[in-house]
């Protein structure tokens, strides 16, 4: 298929490398932590690097690493054509991002760097059913290519700052419905409902959703970033939805 570099190995890195190896690419994984680089050895069978430096020539990059202060140091990498990397190979940065942080990359003139703000976790990932909202200057090829590998669905969202506003509000949703979901479950336990009881019937229920399920294994530190973007907007505020899941975890038994 083609040469796809990948930096960051974290759940969802890790998840889209696998898709881009099950699509006939040839993945090439960096990562600066050990742990992750082994990991991903040992499902992938192919070694990780440490640094895009050691790269070498690639016809994409996908980039999913925690901050955006990462992203840019990968970017500014890149641009400065580490590893003999082409200056007009297109990257694609899926990590969450500031709206301030997406526009200073996408405006950059060094690369081609595109916010891709996907959501739908792992699973569709793996699947390569992502939905992704994309600047509306994203090139045909630049379309075909994450299509046909991690994305089932494109939104067009203007530019990049309306890619990574929209992406912090989806996710601000999502808070919302666990702290809704904290007071749900505390009711039930008042009421002398069996909360684990009642949260396998919500599950199957007309009101059932995959943010629901998603309490089970969701990370709450990456509403952190979220968290801080709709800080600015106010009546979006911010919502812990770190203390929120960790108390229904708790009143469910869940670890």
């Amino acid at each position: 298929m083609t040469r796809i570099g990948l930096a960051g190995l974290g759940v969802m890195g890790t998840a889209v490398g696998r898709r881009l190896v099950g699509c006939g690419a040839t993945v090439t994984a960096v990562d600066v932590r050990a742990g992750a680089r082994a990991a991903w050895q040992a499902t992938a069978d192919t070694p990780a690097l440490a640094s895009v430096a050691d790269a070498g020539p690639q016809d994409a990059w996908f980039v999913l690493v925690r901050t955006g202060a990462q992203a840019a140091a990968v970017v500014d990498d890149l641009a400065a054509g580490t590893g003999g990397s082409s200056r007009t190979v297109p990257v694609y940065v899926l990590t969450t991002l500031r709206p301030d942080e997406a526009e200073a990359l996408g405006g950059s003139a060094a690369v081609p760097a595109w916010p891709v703000a996907v959501s739908g976790g792992e699973p569709a990932a793996l699947r390569g059913q992502l939905v992704a909202a994309v600047p509306d200057a994203l090139p045909p090829a630049d379309r075909q290519l994450l299509r046909a590998t991690v994305a089932a669905h494109l939104v067009d969202m203007g530019g990049p700052r309306q890619v990574a506003l929209a992406k912090a509000l989806v996710n601000a949703m999502i808070s919302y419905q666990f702290r809704a979901l904290e007071r749900l479950v505390r009711a039930a336990e008042e009421g002398g409902v069996a909360p684990a009881a009642w949260f396998d019937l919500l599950q199957r229920s007309s009101a059932g959703s995959p943010a629901l399920a998603a309490v089970l294994t969701y990370d709450a530190a990456l509403a952190e970033a979220d968290e801080a973007v709709t800080a600015s907007l106010g009546p979006v505020g911010p919502v812990d939805v770190g203390l929120s899941l960790a108390e229904v975890r708790r009143r469910l038994r869940l670890p």
